[in-house]
């Protein structure tokens, strides 16, 4: 199986960042490592595969070092986030050509005007877009 790297591609506020954070907990990550509410890095083990988090995905974040130190460490499966276009896209693609991951870029669910929902309503599509990614790195990649 190639090396790849999951992309939550979407504008911003659409919950790239709570899916990522879900996800990480759903495959056995600790919950100390999410302390504070936005964006965090960090690797975990599952089954025989190295599973790199980066959920910086803010045009001007330092999503690019989280990348390529994931990619340096030889994780087999990275899950990150980005907008639709820019330097953040840019980021994974360079990435990616440069350590050989494939990209899969991943529309999530989410509500297209933030605004007008509850933080409930947005914590729901944020975990089942969550567990949509679970199934396909455990049916698909592992």
């Amino acid at each position: 199986m190639s090396k790849t790297i999951i992309c939550l591609y979407a504008s911003a506020n659409c919950g790239k960042t709570q899916t990522i954070r879900h996800l990480f907990i759903k495959l056995g990550g600790k919950r100390k490592v999410l302390n504070g509410k936005h964006d965090f890095w960090a690797e975990i083990n599952f089954g025989n595969k190295k599973i790199g988090f980066e959920s910086q995905g803010d045009p001007g974040s330092n999503q690019r070092t989280g990348l390529e130190q994931l990619a340096q460490n030889k994780c087999d499966i990275i899950v990150t986030a980005s907008r639709t276009k820019g330097g953040t896209v840019d980021n994974i693609g360079d990435i990616a050509q440069k350590y050989k991951y494939r990209v899969i870029w991943i529309s999530p669910f989410y509500f297209y005007d933030a605004k007008q929902t509850t933080k409930k309503q947005c914590q729901y599509f944020a975990k089942r877009n969550a567990d949509n990614i679970a199934m396909y790195i455990i049916d698909k990649l592992i």
